[in-house]
């Protein structure tokens, strides 16, 4: 899942391409990681949290929108776009 974050027609930025990426485990042994992605111009960062039980077909994910510079009114709730991709088996 990525996200798109614009502030109307002066800013429109993507997750994937243009945020730095930290990754790291939640906990030793377990599929459970914390994926921080900031973007690079230092506007908002994106914090995800990802668990995934390997006995079953589940992925359960928390994601946080902060803004870094300005505040949530200059993020529009209107203006995110959450992008999902089918994963056929």
């Amino acid at each position: 899942m990525g996200l798109m974050v614009s502030s109307g027609p002066v800013f429109f930025s993507e997750e994937k391409r243009q945020t730095i990426h930290q990754i790291e485990a939640l906990a030793a042994g377990m599929l459970a990681f914390k994926l921080t992605n900031t973007s690079q111009d230092g506007r908002y960062r994106i914090v995800k949290e990802i668990l995934a039980d390997p006995k079953k077909d589940v992925v359960m994910q928390n994601t946080r929108f902060s803004p870094l510079r300005g505040n949530m009114k200059n993020h529009s709730s209107t203006a995110f776009q959450l992008c999902l991709c089918a994963i056929s088996k």
